[in-house]
């Protein structure tokens, strides 16, 4: 008679119960590195310490079932998909890619869970992207009005919301901001004129007055800090990764080419009333870039800049007043580009 393997089973029980003491090991010393208040709360099932090895199994496993949609979803295989995300995510909460490509998957089909996904990922993860709330106001924007479970200027508020939390993180591309400011102004309707000057609006309400975190703190306004790139402007300091100064740049660029677009439809109109209406909006148009003008010269009727001795301009053909060049060798039929106070040909002093 066979005796019972009495030895290997003892190791297997060892094996086991230390394994389930390092497993609440890993768990208690994960927490000790965290500062998260939402991750300390957090709970979940500790599969013996493995449970980042099982969430990576599980998403290999959601790659493949991916591949088998072939561009076909639909709502059951969404559900599928947004529960299968859920666990692995319980799991793993700083798998990143399960919340950036999981809630792009299901987000067409179900984007109130591709929204909960996304906002689980702000709330628990160690590290933060812009992406998260940006793309949680993209599908507030564009896919949940088309569930009907939330009306549009509930989705469109939410989406606000979203993309201004998105404008305030480091890293982001210009267009977060850009999408934060049309949905904010969206009650403009669609005239470009009337989009700009409430654009022009919601951005001075971004101006700032003091360095941001600084307030309170004596010879804070003259003081950036080491490594920021700021820029002296009334009233305060403007970092050049602000909202402010992102939007500030991006009327410029409309502003200029809604003049030149504005310009050529007066050339081309014959009627006098539509040729007033077209003048008024250029006035406004030129009202906006005014309040951000930047520094340097630029045609009072195009807004086009122009360079150091050009006496037209080269967008519209309107003089413009010159500047940077040498009269005297002017007068004697010479263009002298100066380089300084005085001209480097004849030696005269720039005016």
């Amino acid at each position: 008679m066979k005796k019972f393997p009495v030895i290997p089973l003892i190791v297997a029980i060892v094996a086991l119960v230390l394994s389930v003491i390092a497993g609440r090991k890993v768990t208690e010393a994960r927490k000790e590195m965290i500062d998260n208040e939402n991750r300390i709360a957090w709970k979940h099932v500790s599969m013996l310490g493995m449970d980042k090895f099982i969430a990576d199994l599980k998403w290999v496993k959601l790659i493949q079932d991916m591949g088998k949609v072939k561009g076909k979803m639909t709502e059951n295989a969404a559900l599928y998909f947004a529960n299968a995300l859920d666990s692995i995510t319980d799991l793993d909460p700083d798998l990143t890619k399960a919340y950036d490509m999981g809630s792009l998957l299901i987000a067409n089909q179900l984007p109130d869970r591709a929204i909960a996904l996304l906002a689980k990922a702000r709330k628990i993860a160690l590290e933060q992207s812009w992406s998260w709330p940006y793309y949680s106001g993209f599908y507030a924007e564009r896919f949940l009005p088309r569930k009907g479970t939330v009306s549009d200027a509930e989705c469109f508020k939410q989406a606000q919301a979203f993309y201004e939390e998105a404008s305030k993180l480091s890293g982001r591309p210009c267009y977060v901001d850009h999408a934060w400011m049309r949905l904010s102004t969206r009650d403009a309707g669609d005239c470009p004129v009337k989009q700009l000057a409430a654009q022009k609006d919601f951005v001075l309400e971004l101006k700032p007055t003091y360095m941001e975190g600084m307030e309170g703190v004596e010879g804070a306004e003259g003081m950036p800090p080491e490594g920021a790139m700021m820029e002296d402007m009334e009233g305060g300091m403007e970092m050049e990764d602000s909202a402010y100064s992102r939007l500030k740049a991006r009327l410029l660029e409309r502003s200029q080419a809604l003049a030149i677009e504005l310009l050529d439809r007066m050339a081309e109109e014959s009627d006098p009333q539509k040729k007033d209406k077209l003048e008024s909006d250029l006035d406004i148009v030129r009202a906006v870039f005014e309040e951000f003008r930047p520094k340097g010269r630029v045609c009072q009727n195009c807004l086009f800049a122009y360079g150091a001795g050009q006496f037209f301009c080269p967008k519209c053909g309107e003089r413009v007043e010159a500047y940077g060049y040498c009269r005297e060798c002017w007068k004697q039929g010479k263009m002298v580009l100066l380089h300084g106070d005085f001209c480097h040909i004849c030696g005269a002093e720039s005016p």
